[in-house]
């Protein structure tokens, strides 16, 4: 495909090796790649591959015949920005995560784990995590108590 009038513009291919155009020996040979840029002109003196990992191969010296004479310019592809969608889909799941984390602690602590309990403002500690831990300690120390009521009825 062309893009502008005549011999000002650039063609454009697409989808696959367009073979002959690609020196042999090149890294690029045999690999295939996305697409190419080159000017509509008669005799075009540079040419652009996209690899299929985004990449960028310029060539900026060609001989009569399309062949390419030099290393190629490498331009890596850019990693893609986050949409404001990706972000907070993202911190949602960070979300869950620690949530996931508070509401195992709540667990740990309905259970005993009561010896290491998290702090205020730790990632696993939250206000359901300090009620249960603080229900738990309730109740061992009814437990500790009921068992030590006969020996002081007893005594």
């Amino acid at each position: 495909m062309q893009i502008g009038y005549g011999k000002q513009g650039v063609i454009l291919g697409e989808y696959g090796c367009a073979r002959g155009r690609i020196a042999e020996g090149d890294p690029q040979d045999g690999m295939g790649t996305l697409g190419w840029i080159e000017p509509a002109c008669d005799n075009p003196q540079w040419i652009l591959w996209f690899t299929p990992k985004g990449d960028g191969l310029l060539y900026t010296k060609r001989d009569p015949k399309g062949g390419v004479d030099e290393e190629p310019l490498r331009l890596k592809a850019r990693t893609p920005l986050e949409t404001s969608h990706q972000k907070e889909v993202k911190r949602l799941k960070d979300e869950i995560d620690q949530l996931d984390v508070q509401l195992a602690g709540c667990l740990v602590a309905a259970d005993g784990g009561t010896n290491d309990p998290a702090k205020k403002g730790s990632y696993g500690w939250s206000p359901a995590y300090q009620a249960v831990l603080d229900l738990r300690r309730k109740y061992d120390n009814l437990v500790l108590l009921k068992q030590s009521l006969p020996k002081i009825v007893l005594e």
